[in-house]
């Protein structure tokens, strides 16, 4: 597809766009993503340490509760 350029008045340049570089210039702008891995593994190691402290939260709430049960209820109302 050949495209027309316009200067800064507006008007059209019949040369056709220049391709010659355009191939040098797209393999320069390559986009590079090896940070990807490392954001990954960090958003994967996040949430396991989440839900590791919220395991423990309800682990630690489960005995809070269940050591209150088994507290006599006369010793309870003092």
């Amino acid at each position: 597809m050949i495209e027309c350029l316009r200067d800064s008045s507006g008007s059209r340049d019949s040369r056709p766009k220049s391709r010659g570089s355009s191939r040098a210039t797209s393999c320069a702008s390559v986009a590079n993503f090896e940070w990807v891995g490392d954001f990954m593994k960090k958003f994967a190691d996040d949430a396991n340490l989440r839900e590791q402290r919220e395991a423990d939260e309800r682990r630690q709430t489960f005995d809070q509760v269940t050591r209150r049960v088994k507290t006599p209820w006369i010793l309870c109302r003092i």
